[in-house]
């Protein structure tokens, strides 16, 4: 055997030796890579899932966060607007009712997109710009309605002479401001308000076999400009009526009773305007402080419910006077005042109020059942 011979069969088992380190080396090549790469993977993942959990905790914190925020930023509107702006009426450019609800995450359903109303003061400064939801507004509103209410009965309470005061005629006014925007904002912006008054007679009337059990007033609240509280506590009686009677037949009123769920005490202060006095078929509160309970004037009770009358110590203070008849103040009215009674009545003679219905003004200026 020649010695290239012999070389060439000694290489052979080298090269095989060779080729098969080189494919181990592949393999552990391979493996490396996919170990590699489902490292990187779940890396990956796992990055993804601690960010994506960073965020929604952000998410959730920034949403509580700007809720509350968006809150305080209307609260704290109404409450400079009613305070310090002293609202104008006749710069009401958009009124609550115009709003519209969005469901807005970052303000947990609170609408922000319109105002709750371009409400300039005579300065002609500041607006409200952003706003809640209509209902959430409205509370907004009712919550500082109430709290000014609260501050002019603690005023009431001193026995201080209310009308001639300084601080006790900023005080009202700021709820009469206040006042004048609610009633719009759940009412509607109308230039009257009505309330229809079902009533039932008792078979005593002496008219009751001609004319039935059935007879109807209509009052039409005196204009918000002059004295909104009193309107509002009317509207809020009405709207959440319960019971009631007429229940004093006198020579000079009608008296009635009133029972609902909305209004349970009397008004916070005396509230008068003598551009609305108390003639010969307007309707207002009975006692000092006035409300619930009201009647029907049916003689000119100008010095008998005016300023200075039934006591001596104030001279300025009269009953609220928040209305008059429209409808029923010719046929109706004298029929209640024939029952066969005077003074307090019996419960056999009392007329029953059954129903009250608000309206407001619709198409061809015929008055419609306000809906909420």
């Amino acid at each position: 055997m020649s010695t290239s011979t012999a070389s060439r069969k000694t290489s052979a088992p080298s090269k095989r030796a060779t080729s098969a380190n080189d494919n181990s080396d592949d393999k552990d090549d391979k493996y490396a890579k996919v170990k590699g790469t489902k490292d990187r993977l779940f890396r990956r993942v796992f990055t993804f899932i601690a960010i994506a959990f960073m965020i929604t905790a952000y998410v959730c914190h920034v949403t509580s966060s700007d809720m509350e925020e968006n809150k305080g930023k209307l609260r704290h509107r109404i409450r400079r607007i009613t305070e310090k702006m002293k609202l104008n009426d006749s710069a009401v450019k958009e009124k609550l009712l115009g709003l519209k609800k969005r469901n807005d995450h970052r303000s947990g359903g609170v609408s922000i997109d319109k105002a709750v109303a371009a409400v300039k003061a005579d300065s002609g400064a500041g607006y409200i710009d952003e706003a809640l939801s209509e209902n959430s507004a409205i509370e907004m509103l009712e919550e500082r309605r109430l709290e000014l209410d609260k501050q002019v009965r603690d005023i009431k309470a001193t026995g201080i002479i209310m009308e001639t005061d300084k601080k006790s005629l900023e005080v009202t006014r700021d709820l009469q401001d206040i006042t004048r925007f609610m009633i719009k904002a759940k009412y509607g912006d109308h230039p009257h308000y009505r309330v229809k008054v079902d009533l039932e007679f008792q078979s005593s009337i002496p008219d009751f076999d001609a004319n039935g059990p059935h007879g109807t007033i209509v009052i039409e609240m005196a204009p918000i400009e002059y004295i909104p509280v009193s309107v509002y506590n009317w509207l809020e009686i009405a709207r959440t009526w319960k019971s009631g009677a007429f229940h004093r037949n006198a020579n000079h009123v009608l008296q009635a009773t009133t029972h609902s769920r909305a209004v349970k005490e009397s008004l916070a202060f005396q509230e008068y305007s003598d551009k609305h006095p108390h003639k010969k078929g307007t309707v207002g509160y009975c006692g000092r402080p006035s409300g619930p309970c009201w009647y029907i004037s049916i003689q000119d009770n100008s010095s008998n419910h005016g300023p200075g009358s039934q006591q001596k110590e104030n001279p300025h203070e009269a009953d609220a006077n928040f209305g008059r008849i429209v409808e029923g103040l010719d046929d109706v009215v004298p029929r209640i005042h024939s029952t066969p009674q005077m003074s307090w009545l019996d419960q056999k003679n009392q007329i029953k109020i059954k129903t009250m219905t608000i309206l407001v003004p619709g198409p061809d200026d015929a008055f419609i059942e306000w809906k909420p």
